[in-house]
């Protein structure tokens, strides 16, 4: 039977997707995790003769968008932009990554296979002579449906499940982790067996069929594409940026940041003369 090859040859798939989408989730937790806890002073530096240099810079970083007073200590500097990273960052990592956490085109490659699939069943009933508008449209149709639409929503579920029950471990963590399989599976199959293909066989007997199957196609590609959208987000320091050239006289003139001034009662190490880096 057609529909049990079917099933078990998609198994193996589901599986897969779901081990990436629990690991990249995992991998995601933590990145989060590391940026609400960040402290420049506990970054890693790849040659940490550098920090004082890099530490001065962020420094005057701060200053010069005014996060910080012109005069304030380099340890105050610093704590500031630490909570800036803090605030602002996660946002700015949703953004990047989308409502999913991964791009829409990386989805829809992992159903790539459907459309070279739908080309050689073209091609056969173009050498059967059986080939007309309406069975051209409808394997089109499916195979963009498939591959632009059910296949990548199916990721989104997947994602969305493992990263709700990541924290869970032990015995319920394998029930969580085996019954988000059982769901995707069984998404996968709705939307195929019970979506893609009745679509497929009414689009082929009648024009009018394939092109109501196109609107819905279209649809379907339209939702899934805003389920993967990035929202917008605008850059706190390119704000900064903006109303500080607003308020130059010379708005062309190159960014140049303020001379490292130190407060009167900041007493750490930003107070040396000159600021040589250690």
């Amino acid at each position: 039977d057609s529909t049990i090859l079917t099933i078990a040859m998609f198994v193996p798939v589901v599986l897969g997707i779901t081990l990436v989408c629990r690991r990249w989730a995992r991998t995601q937790a933590s990145i989060f995790a590391q940026v609400q806890s960040f402290s420049i002073s506990k970054a890693a530096c790849l040659d940490e003769d550098d920090r004082r240099l890099v530490e001065r810079n962020v420094a005057a970083f701060a200053r010069h968008f005014g996060l910080v007073g012109k005069r304030a200590c380099e340890k105050e500097a610093l704590g500031v932009f630490d909570t800036l990273v803090r605030e602002h960052v996660p946002s700015l990592i949703t953004a990047s990554m989308g409502h999913v956490g991964f791009p829409y085109r990386h989805a829809a490659m992992m159903f790539a296979v459907y459309l070279p699939y739908a080309l050689d069943s073209l091609a056969g009933e173009v050498l059967d002579g059986v080939l007309t508008p309406s069975t051209a449209i409808a394997a089109i149709m499916w195979s963009i449906a498939v591959v632009f639409g059910i296949g990548p929503l199916v990721v989104a579920l997947c994602y969305m499940l493992s990263k709700r029950l990541l924290d869970v471990r032990g015995v319920a963590g394998v029930v969580a982790f085996l019954s988000v399989v059982s769901i995707t599976f069984a998404a996968y199959a709705v939307g195929t067996l019970y979506v893609a293909n009745p679509l497929y066989d009414l689009s082929r007997t009648s024009l009018t069929v394939s092109l109501g199957n196109c609107t819905f196609t279209a649809t379907l590609v339209f939702i899934t594409s805003r389920v993967y959208s990035r929202s917008r987000t605008i850059v706190p320091w390119r704000e900064w940026g903006r109303s500080r050239s607003a308020m130059s006289h010379d708005s062309s003139s190159s960014l140049s940041f303020p001379p490292f001034v130190a407060s009167e009662n900041c007493s750490d190490h930003s107070s040396e003369e000159g600021g040589a880096p250690r």
